[in-house]
């Protein structure tokens, strides 16, 4: 009962996709805001039919947690749930997650290897972050959709699969298919039933039944004793912005029963960041005042101007960074440098 998910099979071990993974365990999308209970019932009512379905979202907000309840509440929910994450593999690694390989198909394929569309047969596969799939993989993810064959890389005999598909991204796949960055055909492919999960500083009537049920799930794994919060790091965890959604609450609130002294989570226990003026919302997009420390020099100085500069102008191109790109005079490879090397997330600043 988690917003997030670690893929580990029901011995604690990381599973692999050439294992059969049958679901062990309840999933659930906390949260009492009207948002949430309306999302959860789209959720119910689209998990009884077949339809490919895009979930997008920012990052952390739950999109594996709901890929899974569509997958737990259908009636698919005794065969696979196979996760394949297409962010971060080279393509080669990715085509043989998906597709498989036979042996000596290319050096180091020692052994014939089964792909997520036949190791899901008769279940689901998810397809993490398919905003990143190369061009070359993104035709081949089209073809299989289309025909509902499988072929494995060296292989020359087409498979049947039968699964269900569900496809994630953090950014807006229309967003990308006018930058020419997805393919549109596959984007329409995918986009049968698309869903959003909304940020966490969108509900944030949802903050404290997430951070109790966090704490007491951390204290429980910890075996702790019993953990309370106080009311002035309710009222901070209320005021932040969350701009990793729920992932975030939850490593915070773990990382506060590790620190914790006397069974009171309190300001002392919290990351400074979250009382920074500029970290929480006070009626204003996040981000929008900095403060040069007493003593900086120079180059600090000029930091800081430099970050508030790019979120402002961040929040006026609504976080779409061709866009800011292009206003800035500035490759979008630079862009993205810099505003990792600030901590700023553009999709934060998304309508």
């Amino acid at each position: 009962m988690t917003d997030v998910v670690d893929r580990v099979g029901g011995n604690g071990k990381l599973v692999h996709l050439d294992q059969t993974v049958a679901p062990r365990k309840e999933y659930q999308l906390l949260g009492e805001s009207a948002v949430m209970r309306q999302f959860r019932e789209q959720l119910r009512r689209v998990a009884r039919t077949d339809v490919t379905v895009l979930l997008q979202g920012e990052s952390g907000t739950g999109k594996e947690v709901a890929a899974r309840l569509l997958h737990q509440w259908s009636r698919r929910k005794n065969g696979s749930f196979m996760v394949v994450n297409c962010a971060g593999l080279a393509e080669g690694v990715l085509e043989s997650e998906l597709f498989g390989h036979e042996l000596g198909a290319f050096s180091g394929a020692q052994r014939l290897r089964r792909g997520a569309f036949e190791l899901g047969q008769g279940g689901t596969v998810f397809l993490d972050e398919v905003g990143t799939a190369s061009p070359g993989m993104q035709l081949r993810l089209l073809r299989v959709i289309e025909s509902r064959e499988v072929q494995r890389v060296g292989g020359n005999r087409p498979i049947a699969t039968d699964v269900r598909l569900v496809a994630a991204s953090n950014q807006p796949l229309a967003e990308l298919v006018q930058e020419g960055r997805f393919r549109e055909d596959l984007f329409h492919r995918l986009n049968v039933v698309e869903m959003t999960l909304p940020p966490l500083r969108e509900r944030k009537e949802d903050v404290e039944l997430l951070a109790r049920f966090f704490l007491s799930q951390a204290a429980g794994v910890s075996q702790s004793r019993e953990l309370h919060l106080s009311e002035e790091a309710l009222a901070v965890l209320h005021r932040y912005h969350w701009p990793g959604n729920v992932r975030q609450l939850k490593h915070t609130l773990e990382r506060t029963v590790v620190l914790d002294r006397d069974g009171v989570i309190g300001l002392d226990d919290l990351p400074p960041t979250l009382s920074e003026p500029e970290m929480a919302d006070a009626g204003a997009r996040p981000g929008l005042a900095v403060e040069v420390p007493e003593g900086a020099g120079l180059r600090e100085a000029v930091a800081g101007f430099e970050r508030l500069f790019l979120i402002k102008k961040l929040a006026q191109c609504r976080g779409n960074i061709t866009r800011l790109s292009a206003l800035l005079g500035m490759s979008r490879k630079t862009l993205h440098t810099k505003l990792e090397q600030y901590g700023v997330d553009a999709n934060q600043y998304r309508p």
